[in-house]
């Protein structure tokens, strides 16, 4: 059984967010250099998508998990690193 003390929850939360900035850097990449295979792909779910609203709803998507990443994750681990000081 694991022990969860700080050093755990520390090395958990950081690698979350590591792993968390890691797929957003992913979808921000596909987004900016795939962006017309990505609006086709997605249009074949989304018949009335728009090529305006794909980049809207992708933009607002990013933007909120990047500050859920933050929340969830970043603030936590610093604020553990910093007690464990």
């Amino acid at each position: 059984m694991i022990e969860m003390n700080l050093e755990t929850c520390r090395t958990l939360a950081g690698y979350s967010t590591l792993f968390g900035y890691l797929i957003l850097a992913v979808w921000a990449v596909v987004f900016i250099f795939a962006r017309n295979w990505h609006y086709r792909v997605v249009r074949t779910w989304f018949r009335d998508l728009t090529e305006r609203d794909h980049q809207l709803a992708n933009l607002y998507a990013i933007a909120f998990f990047k500050v859920l990443l933050m929340i969830a994750f970043l603030i936590p681990y610093l604020a553990m690193l910093a007690a464990g000081r």
